[in-house]
């Protein structure tokens, strides 16, 4: 199952500077082509049908249900209004905190969300976890983007 966080409203609704297309939908194309999308030197992950501004939540929510805090992972999969966020922001923080200092001198001894799982001999098996760098860049890939919807009064929605 996936998981998309959709900004409500998007970063660039209400600026001068969003264009529109003849349909009147924000065209994040010609935005990106004139350098004013406020996403434009973001580095997050998007789903293979989000737009640049979308987060693809299931990342985050992969490596917050590995690492055993389920509570915080259940936060991305409803809508949150843009005060929600605040506290969204503060979470995260704490838990890359608590991740960094507890295995910042050995990354090795953490595994993260299990990857490119198959079946070998009727059961499921993980070949691939994500390592201490994979899981502290998914942590500030996603306290960056909360940050520029709290920049711009967003919240976000969950489609999954």
């Amino acid at each position: 199952m996936g998981l998309d966080n959709i900004p409500e409203p998007y970063p660039c609704e209400g600026k001068d500077t969003t264009i529109r297309t003849n349909e009147d939908k924000i065209d994040c194309d010609a935005m990106k082509k004139k350098g004013v999308c406020p996403v434009l030197n973001h580095n997050h992950p998007i789903g293979m049908l989000g737009t640049y501004c979308w987060f693809r939540g299931k990342v985050i929510a992969s490596e917050l249900e590995a690492l055993g805090y389920s509570d915080l992972e259940t936060e991305f999969y409803s809508y949150k209004s843009p005060d929600e966020i605040r506290y969204l922001i503060e979470s995260v923080k704490e838990v890359h905190d608590e991740i960094k200092e507890k295995h910042k001198n050995n990354g090795t001894s953490i595994k993260g969300a299990a990857w490119n799982r198959c079946f070998k001999n009727g059961e499921l098996v993980s070949e691939t976890y994500s390592s201490y760098e994979d899981i502290m860049s998914v942590f500030e890939d996603a306290i960056k983007w909360l940050e520029l919807l709290q920049e711009n009064n967003c919240g976000f929605k969950a489609w999954y």
